[in-house]
């Protein structure tokens, strides 16, 4: 297929080596993917708005290898994550499918749209995901502390109006999976909390188990374009799947992890990432940098 060959130029044409089983690589990958999965349950988003920046920085990964990276270890992290969720009934299955099938279509589209672009122009791109991804935090937070005190719903996905609505969370999540190699749990919660008459914890369980099917047609489709490198893929996941089920633990034990301090600071380093990231003028981003330096 001559689109396909072509996403293979130009997603290698950004790759400066190719990456070997290194035993210090697998390392440093691994920590990186547990950072991000123990970080992702705390404030409540993805582990790939974590482990991709920290990719293209410790391991100078270039941003569409970061990306594809990510996507592997979303599946994994989706499995592990929502098993709890299933198990305690926190999964509609018939949302979660139309949320899943909704954002199978767009991943596809997508991931071949994002493997056109120029390492800077999806750098920059990312950067300006991070800023869009910062007020939705704490945004999630308010939900999970506001939203129905009820533990689940009995959730009608009969009307048009409501498969819609799925539709739209899983199409926003799809396109975020495809292009930029995160969850998309970010903007699926508040969507299904908000409008789709879902209590905070079905939101949760339903998004991380629909994420799963995108993630892994998307990982499939990088392994037979040859473009999904393993030597930095599996240990990322691998490393993700031990950092969320540690955090998860960690979070069910303790009850006295002051969340407002924890979000407000991810926030802020959010920010900052995304300010680094895109290419700003360079006294604008001097700036900008130094606000944050004076707020430290």
């Amino acid at each position: 297929n001559e689109n396909e060959n072509e996403n293979r130029k130009n997603i290698n044409s950004n790759t400066p080596h190719n990456p070997k089983w290194k035993p210090f690589e697998i390392i440093k990958t691994f920590m990186i993917g547990m950072t991000g999965g123990a970080i992702a349950p705390l404030v409540g988003v993805g582990g790939g708005i974590v482990t991709i920046p920290l990719m293209t920085k410790i391991l100078s990964l270039p941003q569409h290898h970061a990306n594809s990276s990510s996507l592997c270890a979303i599946a994994l992290t989706g499995c592990i994550g929502s098993y709890d969720y299933f198990m305690g009934d926190y999964v509609h299955l018939p949302s979660a499918l139309i949320i899943a099938f909704s954002a199978m279509i767009t991943a596809k589209f997508s991931l071949q749209y994002s493997s056109q672009l120029d390492e800077r122009t999806l750098k920059n791109l990312f950067g300006v995901l991070l800023l869009l991804v910062a007020p939705l935090v704490p945004l999630k937070l308010y939900l999970s502390k506001h939203s129905s005190n009820e533990h689940k719903k009995d959730i009608e996905i009969i009307s048009l109006s409501q498969v819609i609505k799925l539709s739209i969370a899983g199409s926003a999540a799809g396109f975020l999976a495809g292009m930029f190699g995160v969850g998309g749990g970010v903007i699926m919660v508040p969507i299904l909390v908000l409008f789709g008459n879902f209590t905070y914890l079905q939101a949760v369980g339903t998004s991380l188990f629909a994420i799963i099917f995108p993630a892994l047609s998307n990982t499939i489709k990088l392994l037979s374009l040859g473009t999904l490198q393993i030597p930095i893929a599996l240990p990322l996941a691998i490393g993700s799947g031990v950092g969320t089920s540690l955090s998860a633990k960690y979070i069910v034990s303790k009850n006295n992890i002051n969340e407002i301090y924890v979000q407000s600071t991810f926030v802020l380093l959010l920010i900052f990432v995304a300010v680094r990231s895109i290419k700003f003028p360079p006294h604008i981003k001097n700036q900008i940098l130094s606000i944050f330096k004076k707020i430290n």
